[in-house]
């Protein structure tokens, strides 16, 4: 049986930066995904400013990361499709990938740490307490970590007996999108990204012109929005697209809500959209996994991989994960609750276009630069001005 650290499996950018950043501590890692690369996943494909700082920086890319991004510095608020205001992101501009180059280009620098990496395989179970991995060709692994970063729902959590509660603690949102070349769409839909609110109750529609295609979605908590497809076609047409798209409309879950309770179990622990780490205000998720991957290999001491050793590591993780993500989740949770009801929406709006602060605020908070525990508690300090502005403006 051959034996190895870590193993990772899924090679998405919470597997690819548990990886990597595990390779800095332990001599063999294997990073595992049973998709063959490069290959597409449905995703926004949004990079904020924080998450390009983070690969230019810790991960050396750079000119490599220019070649697969689009960049905006214009962006349209909408509600139901009717333009709000557009804002000037300025230095803080935000980035546009496609997953199919973004996570190749991940996996690429992640093997040239050292990092073996098996694609086209599939995991088909795993022994968490004795950290075994069983592969799809009957092949037996061993590792004393197993990470999985195998997105929602997570076969690793399953098979590793990780309780992924839902109920109160856990609600997943759902995302309709589809990708068209560029030639494709109308020529309003090209020249800046655009967030469409009101078209859903807690979630969002958007439009993201990339280099080669766009990217058209909708996503938002499912229990809210029964006929959520429905609603994705007719902003379609609203869009002013034809019903022969329809069929290229593919739908994938995302993790919107709480920390989980548990994220690890023996020698399993849990990154990325499976951890349940998408924020529950925009569901960016892409950040987010590759922090808590970085996050895990802080909570790892190579010197004490015992049982009582990852105990300790689990509990450093799982803290870790509470002040560095679980934090900001809150407070996340706490806007989407606010303006998921159409009437508060409405007038958030109102007060977006005479409040110059706030809607700067807004811009940094979208960009990543200023958290949504800064943004809730700046928004009520002002909320008394606010209020007389709302007034002043209906008048």
């Amino acid at each position: 049986m051959e034996e190895y650290d870590a193993i990772v499996i899924g090679a998405g950018p919470a597997g690819s930066s548990a990886a990597f950043f595990l390779k800095k501590k332990l001599s063999r890692v294997l990073l595992i995904d049973k998709a063959s690369f490069p290959r597409d996943k449905l995703c926004g494909g949004a990079l904020s400013s924080k998450t390009i700082e983070l690969l230019r920086g810790e991960f050396g890319l750079d000119g490599q990361l220019d070649e697969i991004i689009t960049s905006h510095r214009m962006t349209s608020l909408e509600y139901r499709t009717e333009n709000v205001f557009s804002f000037d992101l300025g230095k803080h501009e935000i980035s546009f990938t496609r997953r199919i180059d973004f996570d190749h280009l991940l996996v690429r620098r992640t093997q040239e740490t050292g990092v073996e990496f098996r694609d086209g395989i599939r995991v088909t179970d795993i022994d968490s307490s004795n950290g075994v991995v069983t592969l799809q060709n009957g092949e037996r692994l061993s590792a004393r970590i197993i990470v999985g970063a195998d997105g929602v729902p997570s076969m690793v959590a399953k098979k590793a007996g990780i309780n992924l509660e839902q109920g109160s603690e856990v609600e997943n949102a759902f995302a309709y999108e589809l990708h068209l070349p560029r030639d494709e769409v109308p020529p309003s839909l090209l020249s800046q990204p655009k967030l469409d609110l009101g078209v859903v109750r807690y979630g969002y529609g958007w439009v993201f012109p990339k280099r080669d295609v766009v990217t058209i979605g909708i996503g938002a908590l499912r229990s809210r929005n029964p006929p959520l497809k429905s609603l994705f076609k007719d902003y379609l047409l609203t869009l002013g697209l034809g019903r022969d798209v329809f069929g290229r409309i593919r739908g994938h879950w995302i993790p919107s809500g709480k920390i989980r309770k548990s994220i690890s179990k023996q020698r399993c622990f849990l990154v990325g959209d499976a951890a349940g780490f998408a924020d529950p205000l925009v569901g960016e998720g892409i950040y987010y996994g590759m922090i808590s991957g970085r996050l895990l290999a802080q909570s790892i001491n190579p010197e004490d991989l015992t049982h009582e050793g990852l105990k300790r590591a689990a509990k450093k993780y799982m803290s870790m994960c509470k002040k560095e993500i679980g934090l900001e989740f809150q407070y996340a949770y706490k806007i989407r609750e606010l303006i998921g009801k159409d009437r508060i929406l409405r007038r958030c709006l109102v007060l977006l276009k005479v409040d110059k602060t706030v809607s700067k605020d807004l811009i940094l908070l979208l960009n990543g630069h200023l958290s949504f525990r800064r943004f809730w508690f700046k928004s009520w300090l002002r909320s008394p001005l606010l209020g007389v502005k709302y007034i002043l403006n209906l008048v």
